[in-house]
């Protein structure tokens, strides 16, 4: 498991690496998000360079290049991917933390 491997090679607690990882994915998702409704067209590297450091820009970058070479992905697939991996009421207890996030429009948001 990924988080177990970094808790080793940084030598902490698996639970503290999976609450510093669930925030940082939890921003990132944000980011991205807020900056698209501020008309900001270029997240990954007009602000999130800036954010994070080189090292973690860089494989981030490479992990959408794979991804993208590897994965069919379209706006609203990630609903199906969920859904798939469990039920809705597993989701539903992160579904409170995207509240109140700017979107711009209303119908943006899927």
């Amino acid at each position: 498991m990924i988080t177990a491997e970094a808790a080793k090679n940084l030598g902490m607690e698996e639970d503290d690496v999976r609450k510093v990882v669930d925030e940082v994915m939890l921003l990132l998702h944000k980011g991205i998000v807020e900056s698209r409704a501020e008309g900001q067209q270029d997240y990954i590297g007009g602000t999130l360079y800036y954010e994070i450091g080189p090292q973690a820009f860089y494989h981030l970058l490479g992990f959408l290049d794979e991804f993208s070479g590897s994965y069919d992905w379209e706006r609203g697939i990630a609903t199906e991917y969920l859904l798939r991996l469990g039920r809705r009421s597993d989701w539903t207890p992160y579904f409170h933390q995207v509240q109140g996030w700017n979107y711009g429009s209303p119908n943006e948001k899927e």
